[in-house]
């Protein structure tokens, strides 16, 4: 969705959740154009918090002192740092294909550097 709240003609998949483990940053199946490659449920590393359902048991399991995002990651990064807490405490993440959400996604690879050098050295 565009920052005009309108759907391009060529939508464009925000996200299809993280696959990799990589520990600085699970790899986002993201930005693509929506030609329909990704209509299969599958289990995926994590979720991108901009559009993902919890289970509350879930929660609370991997909640750090009654926290469930970690301060610490208050810029970026904290949907990856709940999917290792979720992967080490033996929970799964489901990627259902059919499910639809909009994110007015503003901060692309394409325009990173012109953030604050504190925003960039924090994602």
């Amino acid at each position: 969705m565009t920052s005009h709240f309108e759907i391009p003609e060529r939508p464009v998949v925000d996200s299809t959740g993280s696959t990799s483990i990589h520990v600085a940053a699970p790899g986002p199946r993201q930005q693509e154009v929506d030609n329909g490659h990704y209509l299969q449920h599958e289990y995926v590393f994590g979720a991108t918090a901009a559009a993902a359902l919890y289970r509350r048991a879930m929660i609370e399991e991997i909640s750090i002192d009654g926290e469930f995002f970690d301060s610490d990651f208050f810029v970026y990064r904290e949907d990856a740092d709940v999917a290792w807490r979720a992967q080490l405490m033996g929970w799964k993440c489901l990627y259902a294909p059919h499910a639809r959400g909009y994110h007015v996604r503003k901060v692309l690879p394409g325009n990173r550097r012109a953030l604050p050098p504190e925003i960039n050295m924090h994602s």
